[in-house]
């Protein structure tokens, strides 16, 4: 089956299968890896706490906007799960693809 095996020929289940791997389409060849890193927890929380600010700017710039209530329950909701549950899980690999 297309997209079982790693790079190296190790069974993976098609969601583990690096997407350098993948086997694409004729008329869309699978991406190519630039990149591969892991992020440490200083990197991680900059990521949340940066991508978190620039909505919570916005909502103070505009705390009368219609969708204002939903974005901070939205917001509040994903601290939540950064903060009580997957902050901390680190190892997971950051690739930057082209095609």
């Amino acid at each position: 089956m297309p997209g079982t095996a790693a790079c190296d020929g190790t069974p993976r289940s098609p969601r583990t299968t690096p997407p350098c791997c993948s086997t694409g389409s004729p008329s869309r060849p699978p991406p190519r890896v630039l990149h591969l890193s892991t992020t440490d927890q200083r990197e991680w929380d900059d990521f949340e706490s940066t991508w978190l600010a620039g909505r919570e700017e916005g909502l103070a710039a505009h705390p009368d906007h219609p969708d204002a209530v939903q974005l901070r329950a939205d917001l509040d909701a994903r601290l939540r799960r950064y903060v009580g549950g997957y902050r901390g899980v680190l190892g997971l690999a950051s690739p930057v693809l082209a095609r």
